[in-house]
């Protein structure tokens, strides 16, 4: 059984069908330019990461105005041995 309000908003949009395509077209552009933002934004985060790892980057960075001579003394030799 179709009610009346069923019949008039199918009416109403057989009408209206080039906005309804319109409407439908700029959601899909704004998905999809989601969606490629989001791909590049992974894209970017993936290779950072593998060049950081290539390139045995830190994983965190410091800024050091004053420490001991036997800290000093330990970053070099960390520094001089070949990563595991």
């Amino acid at each position: 059984m179709v009610r009346a309000i069923n019949r008039k908003l199918l009416r109403d949009l057989s009408r209206m069908w080039s906005q309804v395509i319109t409407v439908a077209l700029v959601v899909a552009s704004a998905f999809s330019g989601f969606a490629g933002s989001l791909a590049t934004y992974y894209s970017l985060e993936y290779a950072r990461d593998g060049f950081y790892e290539s390139a045995h980057f830190g994983d965190v960075f410091a800024d050091l105005k004053r420490a001991p001579r036997e800290i000093e003394r330990r970053i070099a030799i960390s520094l001089s041995t070949p990563p595991q």
